[in-house]
């Protein structure tokens, strides 16, 4: 996770803004809600990342011409 990842924290949407120094135990993570409004400390155990959709990946069409078309340089 980075400054500036979108978690998700008691059903709630929240950008983070902070970390304790990694001696610290437990390990915590300052929040901020995406609406605006006060930041708050947690535990890094009680956040998860939202899952992002599955994109497409895209590719080339082939170079080999498709049946029924014919090139304009013919």
């Amino acid at each position: 996770m980075f400054i500036g990842d979108t978690v998700v924290y008691d059903g709630e949407t929240f950008t983070i803004v902070g970390f304790t120094p990694i001696s610290v135990t437990p390990a915590q993570i300052e929040i901020r809600p995406l609406r605006g409004g006060d930041s708050l400390w947690i535990d890094l155990a009680e956040v998860t990342q939202p899952v992002a959709p599955q994109r497409a990946a895209l590719s080339l069409a082939g170079t080999e011409p498709r049946p029924g078309l014919t090139s304009s340089h013919e």
